[in-house]
């Protein structure tokens, strides 16, 4: 209440009346429940989001999976046998017209083709595979993005994390494997790491293994111009390392 001056007298008025003050209470009790039921309603659409982006990443990494299956099954049907020629389509002729002995098919001349695989299409299935892998890579970052447009700011950062944190881990156990390979594998390994460089240039076990795999390089090709240049980016590489992670030994390692 406050005074009112009437005359030589004060009078004490309330602002509101007693039914104003109840109606007043009332609204603001249903506009703290609407609040209430409004907040568990975003909470419960934040985490059908969440569930919703790790589904669609599940996803595309398994069907990424299966079609890398697929592909190699289709590259490499069944177990080839190699001649001793150096040629990839050298023709033999036999003695005889009429009884030569086949290997991978006869023409009507009586002399056989030995490796009908050449050079051209070993390098096409490489630079195949190397397509995929770069497409496949590219798939799951943008369906990583994607997904996690769907989810707030911070969760959004804990869903990338966890789901970078993972192909991580499997990335670094496939170069591993590879790096202790052949030469194939191991070309197949730098190439991986290379694919993979910018989904995780910032992360201290990606980059010296990328260096690592630069030193394979250097080893197996014999081009000199190859190799300075493979030397070249692999110190880049582990430079870059070192000036985040310089008390680390792998990264010194491969200095």
């Amino acid at each position: 209440p406050v005074p009112v001056e009437a005359g030589d007298s004060a009078m004490y008025t309330p602002l509101l009346m007693h039914s104003e003050q109840v109606d007043v209470l009332e609204r603001l009790d249903v506009v703290l429940r609407n609040i209430s039921e409004l907040r568990k309603e975003v909470e419960e659409l934040r985490n059908s989001l969440q569930r919703l982006a790790a589904e669609i990443i599940g996803e595309v990494r398994s069907h990424l999976e299966e079609t890398q299956k697929v592909t190699r099954r289709r590259r490499f049907p069944f177990p080839r046998e190699r001649s001793d020629s150096t040629g990839s389509s050298s023709i033999y002729f036999t003695a005889s017209s009429g009884t030569a002995n086949t290997d991978d098919g006869e023409s009507e001349g009586g002399y056989t083709t030995a490796n009908a695989e050449s050079d051209y299409d070993r390098e096409s299935e490489r630079e195949s595979e190397e397509g995929e892998d770069e497409v496949s890579c590219e798939t799951v970052r943008t369906a990583r993005r994607d997904s996690l447009d769907l989810v707030s700011e911070d969760d959004a950062h804990l869903i990338l994390d966890s789901s970078l944190e993972e192909g991580l881990g499997q990335l670094l156990q496939q170069a591993d494997r590879l790096h202790s390979g052949d030469e194939q594998e191991k070309r197949e390994g730098f190439q991986l790491l290379l694919n993979n460089k910018l989904a995780y240039a910032d992360q201290k076990d990606f980059l010296w293994r990328l260096a690592r795999a630069h030193s394979d390089m250097c080893e197996i090709t014999e081009d000199p111009d190859e190799r300075r240049s493979y030397a070249s980016d692999g110190k880049e590489v582990i430079d870059i390392a070192l000036q985040k992670w310089d008390q680390s030994a792998e990264c010194h390692q491969w200095y």
